[in-house]
């Protein structure tokens, strides 16, 4: 089994050929390695292998599949480590393992090398520092983004979208794609329009999803700052004395087109940051991930915007 390994003082240079076989492993011979460069994510057949061998090319990895003897399997690593993972690489290694027992009724023995090991912790090493996980949009820091659009953020009109928005993602647990659009191309029956917000009661309002597994979402008066029901109700209704239609867009842009999700995306960064909130940390998710990490699952349920137990 043909592996290409990667020198330890210049693993990014120097690519170094090995050749695999069982649980020894030896330098390929001049021979063999000048006869063609390798593919940054193909290797070559052998000669003698192009007739029995059917090639399955995976990123970053290509295995040859030996119609007589599992064994035989051809298996490199090119100069991808800057492209994929080391958990990426374990899922492939599962799946040749997993193609060798379905061959021989065994798994292969060589993909638990040491070597192979060593090589991983290595890739491992070598990758780049995660990007940090998106954390949810407390209370508190809704409160903060509020406070500064009630200090004038660009126009009173686009500042009362950006409120609303915010308020009715926040407390109706909403992806953005629930009341944004993609592209500038608005299409009622896809995308949210004024009608889909409904007054219930003197305190309460339901927002209608277009395409949703769960129920509406309901948005309650509540005896707090940070309360929904008075912002929408009075921004809908702002929006239909200009002579909007029901049918028009719900949220738009400072253009008067609908709401697009990079517009919202845009606007909320620099609405953290003008808040003195890291935006990095933070994305139009970020809504709705907070309902669970910090609703209790029977209210979230209750409110229509999960159903699943997992």
């Amino acid at each position: 089994m043909p592996i290409e390994s990667i020198n330890s003082n210049s693993w990014l240079q120097t690519p170094t050929l090995f050749q695999l076989q069982s649980h020894r492993i030896q330098p390929l011979s001049s021979a063999d390695s000048a006869a063609g460069t390798p593919g940054r994510h193909v290797a070559r057949l052998h000669p003698q292998q192009r007739h029995s061998t059917n090639p399955l090319l995976i990123p970053g990895i290509a295995l040859k599949l030996s119609t007589h003897q599992i064994t035989s399997h051809s298996l490199r690593f090119s100069n991808f480590i800057t492209f994929i993972k080391s958990s990426t690489i374990q899922v492939y290694l599962s799946g040749i393992n997993f193609l060798a027992k379905l061959s021989s009724g065994s798994p292969c023995t060589a993909l638990t090398h040491a070597h192979i090991n060593m090589l991983l912790k290595g890739l491992l090493k070598a990758e780049p520092c995660p990007m940090p996980k998106r954390l949810p949009l407390t209370s508190d820091l809704l409160a903060h983004c509020i406070e500064t659009l009630s200090k004038g953020y660009l126009s009173p009109s686009t500042d009362k979208v950006l409120e609303s928005m915010f308020l009715l993602a926040f407390f109706g647990f909403l992806r953005c794609s629930e009341f944004t659009a993609s592209t500038l191309l608005y299409d009622q029956s896809r995308h949210a329009s004024l009608s889909d917000v409904f007054v219930l009661s003197s305190d309460t309002l339901i927002y209608f999803l277009k395409r949703s597994k769960t129920q509406p979402v309901y948005l309650f008066r509540l005896n707090s700052l940070l309360s929904p029901y008075e912002p929408i109700l009075d921004y809908t209704n702002s929006r239909l004395a200009c002579q909007a239609s029901p049918r028009d867009p719900l949220f738009i842009s400072e253009t008067s087109r609908v709401a697009t999700r990079s517009w919202f995306h845009h606007h909320f960064r620099q609405i953290l940051l003008r808040s003195s909130i890291p935006p990095e940390l933070y994305s139009g998710h970020s809504f709705r991930i907070r309902a669970s990490s910090t609703s209790p699952d029977n209210i979230t349920k209750i409110l229509g915007r999960w159903s699943s137990t997992a």
